[in-house]
C-alpha cells in the first residue's frame, strides 16, 4: 500500500494460485500454479470515510488447464428455427485445450474493460461453427473497450474437420475470430476467418457429401478416391460463408454416370472453387468463377498428357425441401466430350465423342434440365451417334431445349 498525488494505491501478489469454477456438485479448476497481481487505487480520505474502489488492474501467469472457461464470451443460441438446420445447432465458436496462460485486465464497475492474453499450448482446439481445427499453437485474444472480443489461433501439422469428416491435415491454419461479449449482439455480429496453407487433403472421396447435396440422386458425379493439396480462405458468420478454396491433386479417380453408363477418368486436376455465398443452412450456394482444369494421359500417346479446362461462369445453386435445382453457365475446352454422356438423354441413344470447344447454359430441377437450356460444341474431332446413325469430322453441334415437350438437336459438318 502506498500514497501517491492523493491517491491511496493498494497492490497483492500471490503465487501457487488456483482458479477454479464452483458448482453445486463439483469444483473445476481450470488455472493451476499461477501467480497473480492485483493492483488498484481509490482518492486519500479518512479511513471512515474510504469508499470501495470500482477500478482494478489483474495480471495472470500460470498453467491453463482448460481454455473452455474462455467458450462463455464466444457462445450463442440460436434465437430462430429453422427447419432445415440440425436439431440443436449453434452458431458459436469452442474453444479447448490447455497451455501456458499470461493475461493482463482492467476491470470496471466489476466487469473487464479492456484485456489481453496470450497461450501456447501443445494441445488446442477451436470449433468455428462446426469446423473444427486441432493441432499445437497459440491463441492472443484483446478485449477492447467496446466489448469485442478479437482471437487469432495459429496451429501448425493441424488437422480440420467438419461433421466428422477429415478434410484436412498436416495443415498450417490461422483462425480469426470476432464476437461481441453481448450474447444478442453476438448472435448477429460473430464471425469467424478461417485460413490454411501447406494443406493436404488425405481422400477427395470426403467431399462427396457436399457435391451430393447440390446434384440430383444418383450424384451424376462422383469422387473416388485419391489426394490433394490445398491452400484457401472461409469467412463465417451465423447466416453464411464465403470465401475459396484451391485443391491440387494428382492421379484423381472420379466417376461420371447416368442410368446405365458411366465411365471411369483418372487424372491430375486443379480445381478454384471461389464461394460468393453459401448458406449455413445448405438451402443456397453460389460458386461463379469456378475453374477446373485436368490432364489425363492420352490413349494413342501415354506419356503424353491431355489438358481440358472448364469454367463456370454462373453457378447458382438452391435445395429446397430437400429438392435441388439450379442455374448454370460453363465454357470450355475438353478432350473427351465422352463425359457429357452422364448428362444426355439416353432414350434415342445420343452420345458424342472427341474433343472440342464447349458451352452451356441452362438451369435444372432434381435430375431434370429445364427450358431454356442450350448446349453448343465446336470441335476439330467429334463423333455423333443418334439412334442407328454415326457422323464423324469437324463441325459444331448444338442442342435446345425449348419446353418441357420440344427440343432441338443439330449438326453441321465440314468433312
Amino acid at each position: 500500500m502506498a500514497v501517491k498525488n492523493d491517491q491511496l494505491h493498494f497492490s497483492t501478489q500471490l503465487t501457487d494460485v488456483a482458479l477454479a469454477e464452483t458448482t453445486r456438485v463439483d469444483t473445476h479448476p481450470y488455472a493451476v500454479h499461477a501467480e497473480l497481481r492485483l493492483s488498484t487505487q481509490i482518492p486519500n480520505q479518512r479511513l471512515d470515510r474510504l469508499d470501495p474502489p470500482t477500478a482494478a488492474t489483474l495480471a495472470l501467469q500460470g498453467e491453463l488447464t482448460r481454455l473452455d472457461m474462455l467458450n462463455r464470451y464466444l457462445t450463442f443460441e440460436r434465437s430462430d428455427t429453422n427447419s432445415e438446420a440440425p436439431d440443436g445447432v449453434k452458431n458459436s465458436i469452442h474453444l479447448t485445450g490447455h497451455g501456458q496462460i499470461e493475461a493482463s485486465a482492467r476491470i470496471r464497475e466489476s466487469r473487464p474493460y479492456n484485456a489481453q492474453l496470450n497461450i501456447q499450448a501443445p494441445e488446442l482446439a477451436v470449433d468455428t461453427f462446426g469446423f473444427i481445427a486441432r493441432g499445437s499453437g497459440s491463441l492472443n485474444a484483446l478485449l477492447t473497450p467496446e466489448e469485442i472480443i478479437e482471437a487469432t489461433l495459429d496451429f501448425t501439422e493441424a488437422t480440420l474437420h467438419h461433421q466428422d469428416r477429415l478434410l484436412l491435415d498436416d495443415a498450417d491454419i490461422n483462425v480469426v475470430a470476432l464476437s461481441p461479449i453481448a450474447p444478442e449482439k453476438a448472435h448477429k455480429e460473430a464471425s469467424a476467418t478461417l485460413s490454411w496453407q501447406a494443406a493436404r487433403l488425405p481422400d477427395i472421396s470426403v467431399l462427396q457429401t457436399y457435391l451430393a447435396a447440390l446434384l440430383p440422386a444418383p450424384a451424376p458425379l462422383q469422387l473416388l478416391s485419391g489426394q490433394a493439396a490445398s491452400h484457401g480462405q472461409l469467412i463465417m458468420t451465423p447466416e453464411q460463408l464465403s470465401g475459396e478454396v484451391h485443391l491440387t491433386g494428382e492421379e484423381l479417380t472420379t466417376r461420371w454416370q447416368h442410368g446405365k453408363q458411366d465411365g471411369t477418368l483418372t487424372s491430375d486436376m486443379q480445381l478454384f472453387l471461389p464461394i460468393q455465398q453459401a448458406a449455413m443452412d445448405g438451402s443456397a450456394l453460389t460458386i461463379s468463377g469456378t475453374r477446373l482444369s485436368w490432364q489425363a494421359a492420352d490413349v494413342d500417346q501415354p506419356n503424353e498428357r491431355l489438358e481440358s479446362v472448364l469454367v463456370l461462369t454462373d453457378g447458382r445453386f438452391q435445395r429446397r425441401n430437400g429438392v435441388p435445382s439450379g442455374q448454370f453457365a460453363l465454357e470450355g475446352s475438353v478432350h473427351r466430350l465422352g463425359f457429357l454422356n452422364a448428362f444426355l438423354p439416353d432414350a434415342h441413344g445420343l452420345a458424342i465423342a472427341g474433343e472440342g470447344q464447349l458451352f452451356a447454359q441452362g438451369s435444372f430441377r432434381e435430375d431434370r434440365l429445364l427450358a431454356p437450356t442450350r448446349l453448343r460444341i465446336n470441335a476439330d474431332q467429334l463423333e455423333v451417334t443418334f439412334l442407328d446413325y454415326l457422323a464423324t469430322g469437324r463441325g459444331e453441334l448444338t442442342a435446345q431445349l425449348d419446353s418441357a415437350e420440344q427440343a432441338q438437336l443439330s449438326w453441321h459438318s465440314s468433312l
